[in-house]
């Protein structure tokens, strides 16, 4: 019997052994993309499908900024990885180490797809900053706009990330959504030459080169003219609008431009979400475009499905309804855990067919064989730094920005700056303020024009300066000195977290917070769940001098403040604001009882208490 025991065990040794030194025709680089993609699918479960299709958080993957094994291990198991997203790899050694791991530990050796912004620039730490998206539209340079799409693939492809979420292909039409800024221009024609050039940058001439990466253009589609200018709003245009304003920037970006990643919007087109509109995510990309790329939800799309469009009645009936009508993966819109099992148990239970399962797994995997990633799967550690922020792409940004510049009139030949002049005098709340636009390259800081002007300016002109109409008063963070806790033993506020919108029950997490300053795109704290929970503050507010200002807060979603036990502030069920203020007279040195409340329904959580100790202007709401 043992020596029969020994045999199968030896018999079964030697076919793995077989099975692992095969090469199976996925892996022929010779074969066509699309002979390698129907071969990988057809050797793969269900399971390993589903996970091709979820999108993972870079936090999970690493311990600061490297990698982490046991993390790794812990999230991902043996089934591999679809993508990772925010996870900006500040080493070559952190995102090989990362990538090696994945690979060796799914038996088809699947490499991952690495994600990351890159709007108006790669969003790292010291890559090259360009002109907000408005400002390169102003361009009218298809050539340059090539070569900063050019730059921003390099640096990403360098720095190990293979799919980029941009361009903004939206056309801004609608200056109340507040958006605008990250269009190129309000003009369908413009915006798509502009678009599509960037787009050949980013893409180059093949997605297997070291300094080439995918765009998604977004947000699919008419997004950026919503009723009343919301972001989430409806938009009623009507399909002639449609195809004849806003669907030709992106029909130009696919066809033209060969894009390969779409973010469906959040919005709902004519009564229906986007992120389930077979319509467009189907007949009108796939069927009449020929897009053989991913649709990704924007952040949060397919769980608005039922939260905010109402056209789901569960978040499992959302899912079915995205998949079904063409989305591929999710964006960060449930567990990961929740997201695969449900797809599973849609499958099964026969409400989605494996031919969708097949278009969306299939679609990352044919991007993982484009990008080359099954063959040269590892960063190059040469080129990680070498071509990075490169006096070349410094000389590129410079001319996009000057090329962005847009002088409406200069009658009295005041520019260039003579000599002869005695003051110049700048105004404004920007002018002395770096700031690079929404999705900025990470610590960067840009010469404000008040800096210019007075390093452009001879010695013996004098150059004043003056805010005049200030943007929105947000006031001084209360400090820690100013704050103390309900047993006045440490300086902060007491604070009580709870897994409800309504601090019901015992709290999950108490602890002691310096400060009020908290913006929170996940959980605020261990034990606390992502979405909807509660936190009460409690303990006491002690000014060290007397002033006449207000004292406000800032939140998303609901908050309510009392002083001394008297409701100031009442923001319960508005919902998200900037700032809301009370006008108050402090003494200084004197203890006034604090007592804040906030609820968060989902997507972020922001609060902030804030007073105007060295602005004393009331702000007007």
């Amino acid at each position: 019997m043992k020596g029969k025991l020994s045999f199968i065990i030896f018999f079964v040794g030697f076919i793995c052994a077989q099975a692992q030194s095969k090469e199976y025709p996925f892996q022929n680089s010779s074969l066509a993309v699309e002979e390698r993609v129907q071969d990988l699918l057809s050797r793969m479960s269900l399971e390993e499908k589903v996970r091709q299709m979820d999108m993972y958080r870079g936090e999970n993957f690493k311990n600061g900024e490297a990698f982490d094994k046991k993390r790794t291990a812990s999230h991902i198991g043996k089934l591999g990885v679809g993508a990772i997203h925010d996870i900006y790899p500040r080493s070559a050694k952190m995102i090989n180490d990362l990538q090696n791991h994945v690979i060796e530990n799914n038996r088809w050796g699947i490499p991952a797809l690495i994600m990351g912004e890159m709007l108006h620039g790669y969003v790292d730490d010291g890559a090259t900053a360009f002109p907000m998206s408005i400002g390169l539209g102003a361009t009218w340079d298809t050539a340059l706009m090539e070569k900063v799409g050019r730059t921003i693939g390099t640096e990403a492809r360098i720095r190990g990330v293979h799919y980029g979420l941009g361009p903004v292909l939206g056309i801004g039409r609608e200056p109340r959504w507040g958006r605008v800024a990250e269009t190129f221009s309000e003009d369908t024609y413009l915006a798509g030459e502009i678009g599509l050039a960037m787009i050949k940058g980013i893409q180059g001439d093949t997605l297997a080169s070291k300094t080439s990466i995918i765009a998604e253009p977004k947000h699919f589609a008419v997004h950026s003219y919503p009723q009343a200018g919301s972001n989430s709003s409806p938009i009623i245009v009507g399909e002639r609008t449609a195809r004849q304003d806003f669907l030709p920037v992106f029909e130009k970006a696919y066809k033209q431009g060969g894009a390969l990643g779409v973010m469906c919007a959040y919005t709902e087109l004519d009564g229906i979400p986007c992120a389930v509109n077979k319509w467009l995510l189907s007949d009108v990309l796939r069927k009449e475009w020929g897009f053989k790329g991913i649709v990704i939800s924007d952040l949060g799309a397919v769980k608005y499905v039922q939260t905010t469009h109402y056209v789901a009645n569960s978040a499992k009936d959302a899912i079915k309804q995205a998949v079904k009508a063409g989305l591929d993966m999710q964006f960060y819109d449930f567990s990961n855990e929740f997201w695969q099992k449900t797809i599973i148990e849609l499958i099964k239970e026969d409400e989605l067919s494996m031919e969708a399962i097949d278009r969306a797994a299939g679609g990352v995997l044919r991007l993982k064989f484009m990008l080359g990633l099954f063959e040269n799967p590892y960063t190059d550690t040469q080129l990680f730094d070498q071509l990075y922020h490169s006096r070349e792409h410094q000389n590129i940004a410079l001319a996009a920005a000057r090329k962005s510049i847009t002088l409406l009139k200069n009658d009295q030949n005041l520019l260039p700056l003579k000599t002869d002049l005695n003051t110049i005098a700048v105004l404004g709340p920007n002018a002395d303020a770096s700031r690079l636009g929404g999705y900025a390259v990470r610590n960067k800081k840009a010469i404000t024009v008040l800096e210019g002007i007075k390093e452009k300016a001879a010695d013996s002109i004098d150059v004043i300066y003056e805010e005049g109409v200030p943007l929105i008063i947000k006031g001084q963070i209360v400090s820690p000195e100013n704050l103390l806790t309900p047993d006045e033993k440490q300086n902060g506020l007491k604070g009580e977290y709870f897994n409800n919108t309504k601090l019901e029950g015992t709290p999950v997490l108490t602890r002691v917070d310096d400060t009020l300053e908290f913006d929170w795109p996940w959980s605020p704290g261990e034990g606390v769940k992502d979405d909807h929970f509660s936190i009460r503050w409690t303990g006491f507010l002690k000014p060290e001098k007397s002033f006449e200002g207000w004292l406000g807060s800032s939140s998303d979603d609901g908050v309510r403040l009392w002083v001394d036990d008297k409701l100031i502030i009442d923001n319960w069920t508005k919902g998200a604001t900037n700032i809301v203020t009370y006008p108050m007279s402090f003494e200084a040195g004197r203890k006034y009882k604090i007592r804040i409340e906030m609820w968060e329904g989902g997507w972020g959580a922001r609060a902030h208490l804030r007073w105007n100790i060295k602005k004393t202007e009331t702000l007007l709401l």
